[in-house]
């Protein structure tokens, strides 16, 4: 079963949904991070008790922490900008795709026992926290993980001209918790880094997981340069910094 509503920002989710065919084969580190994500869930007894519980998972993709929750008997509502993405989903029982926008979602206050959201706030501003808190019935959970200033930390540093993705600091996510009717149960970082032979396999695995609208150009970048940084065969890392949240709405 799906709903359907109208969404923004379509050069982003469109980009996803071109890379949906060739997502879950090329994302290694986003596919690390989301089995880190599960497994401190079943630590912070996510899953206690054996009740079934109502899921939101926003910007769900490919639906690698939704196939999760249905193994563990839960309902999910699983939703996505991306059309792509959320057709993987919908012949899954116990969960229903919902095309959405992450900052306007058409689920009613409350209504979610519990909302998970794993890299996919990074692409708004840390106000979508509001609407994901809007959601989430008192003493729901919340369980995040936002990439976050320090990722693609050599790739920036070798190539200081290429635009980078903007991401915020921690602080910055942290600070706007604090504006929620929620209570900070834990939290942590982690670093992910994955090898790549050269800066040019590395911005083609980023286009086909969809991530290649890196960031705001600074100064223009001289053909002439990016050009020479393509031809630069030297090994380099692609790394995420991400922040683990674990909240309780009030």
């Amino acid at each position: 079963m799906s709903l359907i509503k109208s969404t923004v920002d379509e050069a982003v989710w469109q980009a996803f949904d071109h890379a949906a065919p060739s997502y879950d084969r090329v994302s290694v580190l986003q596919r690390q991070s989301a089995d880190f994500l599960f497994q401190w869930m079943i630590a912070g007894d996510a899953f206690k008790f054996g009740s079934v519980f109502q899921w939101a998972d926003i910007g769900t993709g490919t639906g690698a922490l939704a196939k999760r929750l249905i193994e563990q008997q839960q309902q999910v509502f699983a939703i996505d900008q991306s059309p792509a993405m959320l057709a993987q989903l919908q012949s899954l029982v116990g969960i229903q795709t919902i095309q959405a926008d992450m900052r306007d979602l058409p689920l009613l206050d409350g209504s979610m026992d519990h909302v998970v959201s794993h890299f996919a706030l990074h692409w708004l501003e840390p106000s979508v926290l509001l609407e994901l808190s809007r959601i989430v019935k008192s003493h729901g959970m919340l369980w995040l993980a936002l990439p976050v200033l320090g990722s693609f930390a050599t790739v920036s540093a070798r190539y200081p001209q290429l635009p980078i993705f903007d991401f915020l600091a921690a602080e910055d996510w942290l600070q706007q918790v604090q504006s929620l009717d929620v209570e900070l149960v834990s939290m942590t970082q982690k670093m992910w880094s994955q090898p790549f032979a050269n800066l040019q396999e590395l911005l083609h695995t980023l286009k086909l997981m969809g991530g290649h609208r890196l960031g705001r150009v600074r100064e223009p970048v001289p053909p002439a340069q990016f050009r020479a940084w393509l031809r630069d065969h030297k090994p380099i890392a692609l790394e995420y910094q991400v922040l683990y949240v674990q909240l309780r709405k009030r």
